[in-house]
């Protein structure tokens, strides 16, 4: 429709939110009252604007749910529980002006919301989530978003929510984990978050294979299908590596090519594999490598078929040398708002390999985090304490392949140095970068808790090789 809306810099010196269009051109939303800035909009195809409003630097007021039109200009959405902390954030909204967002209930628990205009803010969070985010809404009235299991704050989960039902799911089932819908699933396959939702309720998503879309159907009606890489996640240099990958054939079943390049300038072919004997379809494919180098590398494989048909998932591998410290592992995080935009939740991927006096060959050190349409990649780094199994890495680095911030990692283990599934090891990022006018420093991103804490691992490991 040609209508874009953002947030930019006002004559007040706070954010605001701006609406433009060809016929209109620029106009400032404006704030809720009490309220100096407004933050995260989005817009339907009705020029319709929601977002939330907010009071900078410090409340109260809180931060509350806006909508915006030309015919009504900005109004407040309400809230799911009265209190001092209630702020809910509006994230996104369809044409029918039905919006989807979330609040605060307790404590602290933040649950989905649906908002319509004869309905008003509805929870949806019939499981009772810790933490629940929608991505988006479709114009059928289906809500797409991720949550924290009730039971365990490191499992993450993607939600598919209606009220009127539609295609396999009814209104009976309010908000369902889609972990447990997935058909013809390979093996492996781990759902990290949503990411955004169709008319039609396909959901594009991240997953430890990379970005994948989930349709609903009766019938499978499927391509090819790839699951994760597995393999170690921190080698010593000259170790073995086997790395294996699993896959679903489509529905013509076929001979496939497994082809594998490892990062470090070398790749391979598998001869031709043959789907396993069992009846969906599935296979499985190997490879041994070896790296003469320390670094964090790429491995990365191919799946072709006989048409041609292809498909790739990669994932990252550390290689260490005597002496490294060095980690590989998941984190849930909230989503939040940056400075710069919407920093999308979910799980996120971290590795580092930090330089030491006893292995000099690692002196550049890397760390490397990633979260959907977010990632950071240092440029340097150095281990700026070190105590223990607890460490804080500090340096510089690249956010979306661009610019020069700074970044603090903290890293702890749980039990011990190295880290497994059932440890409590824990993860924070603080990423800034100054301002050059006022030469303050400027918080693009920062994953501690309310209370500066350092976020439990969802797995990983953290090593001193």
């Amino acid at each position: 429709m040609g209508q874009v809306t953002g947030i930019s810099g006002a004559t007040n010196g706070f954010m605001h939110t701006f609406f433009w269009s060809r016929q209109r051109g620029t106009i400032d939303i404006g704030t809720l009252p009490g309220r100096n800035s407004a933050w995260n909009p989005a817009i339907n195809n009705r020029g319709e604007i929601v977002g939330y409003s907010n009071h900078y630097p410090d409340p109260p007021p809180y931060q509350r749910a806006f909508r915006w039109s030309f015919t009504s200009g900005m109004e407040d959405l309400g809230v799911l529980q009265t209190g001092a902390s209630s702020s809910p954030v509006a994230r996104a909204i369809n044409d029918t002006g039905m919006i989807a967002g979330d609040s605060w209930v307790s404590g602290n628990t933040y649950h989905a919301f649906a908002w319509t205009r004869s309905g008003g803010m509805v929870d949806i969070d019939t499981p009772g989530h810790h933490a629940s985010t929608p991505v988006g809404v479709s114009n059928k009235g289906m809500v797409a978003g991720n949550s924290m299991d009730p039971s365990n704050d490191n499992a993450g989960r993607i939600f598919w929510w209606t009220r009127a039902g539609g295609m396999r799911w009814h209104k009976q089932e309010g908000m369902v984990d889609l972990s447990r819908r997935l058909i013809r699933a390979p093996a492996g396959l781990v759902l990290y978050a949503a990411l955004a939702i169709a008319d039609d309720g396909t959901i594009a998503a991240s997953s430890n294979a990379g970005a994948v879309l989930l349709k609903p159907v009766q019938a499978c009606g499927c391509g090819h299908a790839f699951g994760a890489i597995a393999s170690p996640d921190i080698v010593q240099p000259g170790a073995a590596v086997d790395a294996s990958v699993g896959f679903v054939a489509g529905d013509s079943p076929s001979r496939y090519e497994i082809g594998w390049s490892w990062g470090d300038g070398t790749a391979e072919r598998t001869s031709q594999a043959a789907p396993g004997a069992a009846r969906d379809g599935s296979g499985r494919a190997a490879a041994r490598h070896n790296y003469s180098a320390p670094g964090i590398y790429t491995i990365t494989a191919e799946l072709t078929d006989e048409a041609g048909n292809s498909a790739t998932v990669s994932r990252r591998i550390v290689v260490a040398p005597a002496g490294a410290l060095a980690g590989s592992g998941t984190v849930v995080l909230p989503a939040m708002t940056g400075q710069r935009s919407l920093i999308p939740g979910g799980k996120a991927e971290f590795r580092f390999l930090a330089p030491s006096a006893t292995s000099p060959s690692t002196a550049q050190g890397s760390f490397h985090f990633a979260l959907p349409g977010f990632v950071f990649a240092s440029r340097e780094l150095r281990v700026f304490a070190s105590r223990g199994t607890r460490a804080q890495l500090v340096g510089t680095g690249m956010l979306n392949g661009e610019g020069n911030d700074r970044f603090t990692a903290t890293l702890a283990a749980g039990s011990g140095v190295d880290v497994g599934k059932d440890q409590a090891g824990r993860f924070g990022l603080k990423i800034s970068h100054t301002d050059p006018q006022t030469m303050a420093e400027v918080v693009d991103y920062d994953s501690h808790d309310a209370g500066g804490g350092a976020r439990p691992f969802a797995d990983g490991r953290i090593a001193a090789q």
